[in-house]
């Protein structure tokens, strides 16, 4: 059995050393035979780092190592380039000193081991340059960038710092293109988009894999690929859940599939980094999210007064989404661009993407961080409260649920508490998110818009929120626009409930009403 590539990001020692690699030497394959300038975005630990590896063994002409996988009996001439690597992972971006000594650091390292001499060059700019022209002496240099925008997400939450590192790496950046006639390939990864244009504002013949069906597969695993390469391990984890091979397939899809970056495609993808931690420790956790979320994007969904509701069902238009400003960048797109949500679908008469959640992994970690930071308490305090939460809903019991929200915001610190309609029931939505409910959002009907729509078994729960106003405001605005209609032909219990927020007391109102509407049944 091969053992699972934890970490490793480097395709020669996954190879010789029994490890399983996914073959995507036919994606590879399609790129390097077809075009010459690459850039492509995707969200941390999903692959980038070893397509680069793939990559540079190919261009290195290492023929043998690519046994058995699809490229091995391609039509590729193996041709060996000198290849100058950079990952911005490993080069030191402390502030733009910093970065400028390590990555002359870094090149004089690459000239040593094609053994070129430069003494000439005063800055790494120059030394870039001089190397690229040295070495093409040799053949056509290919030159691959890994993680290129790091030195200035690392820097987010100090913004005159992170623009200097923009215009450090523009300075660099900008070399390339006048060195044109000396490269074979350029590939260049990163997370985020956002400071392409400002980046790359001379080097514009990259093309954008990142949303392209060429670059759609390239790195995370298909459902396919999935049932190929792991199924050893499938029947394993099968085994250990104590559930047959589909019901584990389904489980494995609905914690780490969703993922998807290309609008014509229906195949959507799983996150690489959590299947194999998965398959490793043959327990559902949620991986991805706990090897580290960006402080700068906790600091934005904090400026953003933790709009829960917006994310669950976000929009954003296209052209937003290729608008790569660093400082002005919306919430929605910088959780978009950096992998917590995804397409779900796109509306091409206005050019408009409807964005999601990937998976349920993604979906209760980033709520769990959100709560924790709204109410300044960690989960596991709330533990028995959401217990019978969740238990209220399941049978039906629209009045304990109401009543569980009392002591629910009692827990809440005061001074930290914000007093807007937003901030309580971002709470509420959160909490429901987290127990697994199917709740929908301003949920739009020919009379107007719902709060929130909570679906559950037999029973559909309505609610309206509303702040220092009398309970049966909410009751009666849902009563008055007839809300309910569109639920009325389902077979299901309807109830609807106006819930009052009293800025005074920090707490729901509990004088909050709740009636049952009786529905027509099915209509089949």
């Amino acid at each position: 059995m091969l053992k699972m590539p934890i970490g490793i990001q480097t395709l020669s020692e996954i190879i010789n050393n029994g490890y399983l690699y996914v073959d995507k030497t036919k994606y590879v394959y399609n790129l390097i035979n077809t075009g010459k300038y690459y850039f492509y975005a995707r969200p941390r630990r999903f692959g980038k780092s070893l397509t680069c590896s793939t990559l540079e063994s190919i261009f290195n002409g290492d023929k043998e190592l690519f046994k058995g996988l699809w490229i091995y009996d391609a039509d590729w001439k193996w041709d060996k380039h000198p290849i100058i690597k950079l990952s911005f992972t490993g080069i030191g971006h402390e502030n733009p000193d910093d970065l400028e000594r390590h990555l002359f650091l870094k090149l004089k390292q690459i000239a040593r081991t094609y053994n070129v001499e430069i003494v000439e060059a005063i800055s790494a700019k120059s030394l870039f340059e001089l190397l690229v022209i040295k070495l093409s002496e040799k053949n056509k240099v290919v030159l691959i960038i890994d993680e290129y925008d790091k030195p200035i997400i690392d820097h987010l939450d100090n913004k005159e710092l992170a623009d200097k590192m923009r215009k450090s790496l523009s300075n660099f950046y900008e070399t390339i293109k006048e060195l044109d006639s000396y490269f074979k390939f350029v590939f260049m990864t990163g997370v985020t988009k956002f400071s392409k244009t400002s980046v790359f504002s001379k080097l514009n013949n990259l093309e954008d894999l990142s949303l392209s069906k060429e670059g759609a597969n390239l790195v995370g695993i298909t459902q396919q690929e999935l049932e190929d390469n792991f199924a050893d391990r499938i029947a394993i984890l099968a085994k250990v859940e104590n559930v047959s091979k589909g019901e584990i397939l389904k489980k494995i899809k609905y914690w780490y599939n969703g993922y998807k970056f290309c609008e014509t495609t229906i195949e959507t993808l799983y996150n690489p980094f959590s299947l194999i931690n998965l398959f490793k420790q043959e327990s559902f956790e949620n991986f991805w999210f706990s090897s580290g979320t960006p402080t700068f994007l906790i600091e934005m969904i904090k400026q953003n007064n933790y709009p829960v509701p917006e994310i669950e069902h976000a929009v954003i238009a296209k052209s937003e989404v290729q608008s790569y400003n660093v400082f002005s960048m919306s919430l929605i797109n910088m959780l978009w661009q950096t992998g917590y949500l995804t397409i779900r679908g796109y509306n091409s008469r206005i050019r408009n993407y409807i964005l999601g959640y990937p998976n349920f992994e993604v979906k209760e970690s980033l709520n769990f961080k959100i709560f924790e930071l709204i109410t300044k308490t960690r989960v596991s305090t709330y533990s028995r409260i959401f217990d019978k939460l969740k238990q209220s809903l399941e049978n039906g019991d629209i009045k304990s649920f109401c009543e569980l929200l009392t002591p629910l915001f009692a827990r809440i610190p005061y001074n930290i508490q914000i007093p807007l309609e937003h901030y309580y029931q971002s709470i509420i939505y959160t909490v429901l998110d987290m127990l697994g409910f199917d709740i929908e959002v301003e949920d739009e009907t020919n009379k107007g818009r719902i709060d929130a729509v909570i679906q559950e078994g037999d029973y559909i729960f309505i609610l309206e929120f509303k702040l220092n106003k009398a309970p049966e405001e909410g009751l009666k605005q849902i009563e008055e626009k007839q809300c309910f209609q569109k639920y009325l032909a389902e077979d299901k219990k309807i109830f609807v409930a106006g819930i009052n927020f009293d800025l005074k007391e920090r707490n729901v109102d509990t004088d909050f009403l709740f009636k049952e509407i009786e529905s027509k049944g099915s209509t089949d």
